[in-house]
């Protein structure tokens, strides 16, 4: 990445406040994104192993502002998260099998539900930094849980250009892994601060592990909505062909 020619240590424009819920100056940084933060971060959601230093924000991580991702790879973002997920909806229901299927009802519930239990996620997550009295913004979690996709999104890819069981499966079992150590290390910024149960590695490490489960648990539920929809789509498909049939006889 380029130098930095702004004082991290002095609120500026280039900094999002998050003491300010949801305010436009702290959510539009979570998309201040660049080409050259994308493929870091990419990097470090595929093959976290290859970063070996101490994944730290620039700013500290008690302050209330961090640097966009334009300045600071680690910082969260909201951009690869949800294009991923849409991509991930996108060929886990639509594109099925390798066919360009009729299940645009299915991809709109497939979406609302992953976000659903993404929410519900970041809740648990800052429950358990709660617990440990952790300073873990909710917005942060968010956007770091949400790459989960990324890995999702690759596995669907994989399973509709190669179709192989095995390599889906290997794919799943591969991303799952990385995307645990992905988070545990990236919630590591948050383990400056002690809390009355001892310091937060039990909570980072049961974030990792959820996020783990989490991945399964999404993989899992789009195939369940293809397979509770095919039934309704099979009876539409014959229908249709009575349909046909009969105007035929009556020509």
């Amino acid at each position: 990445m380029g130098k930095m020619d702004i004082d991290i240590t002095k609120p500026t424009s280039k900094t999002a406040k998050l003491n300010q819920p949801f305010s436009f100056s702290s959510l539009k940084n979570y998309f201040d994104i660049n080409k050259q933060y994308i493929l870091n971060k990419l990097q470090l959601i595929i093959a976290p192993y290859t970063d070996i230093t101490s994944w730290q924000p620039k700013l500290p991580s008690d302050s209330p502002e961090f640097l966009p991702g334009r300045y600071d790879k680690y910082s969260p973002d909201l951009c690869i998260p949800l294009i991923s997920l849409l991509v991930h909806s996108v060929f886990a229901t639509i594109f099925r099998d390798g066919l360009i299927n009729t299940r645009f009802n299915v991809f709109m519930i497939n979406l609302f539900l992953c976000i659903l239990f993404w929410l519900l996620e970041t809740v648990m997550m800052r429950l358990l930094f709660y617990l440990h009295s952790g300073n873990a913004r909710y917005l942060e979690i968010f956007a770091f849980i949400g790459c989960k996709f990324v890995g999702l999104a690759l596995t669907d890819l994989i399973e509709t250009f190669i179709g192989n069981t095995t390599a889906v499966n290997g794919a799943m079992l591969y991303f799952s892994l990385m995307m645990s150590i992905f988070t545990f290390k990236t919630l590591t910024r948050y383990k400056g601060k002690k809390g009355r149960n001892g310091d937060l590695t039990i909570a980072i490490a049961c974030c990792s592990l959820l996020t783990m489960a989490a991945m399964w648990f999404y993989y899992v539920l789009s195939l369940s909505l293809i397979h509770i929809s095919e039934p309704t789509r099979q009876a539409e498909i014959s229908y249709a062909v009575f349909c046909l049939k009969k105007k035929k006889k009556k020509k």
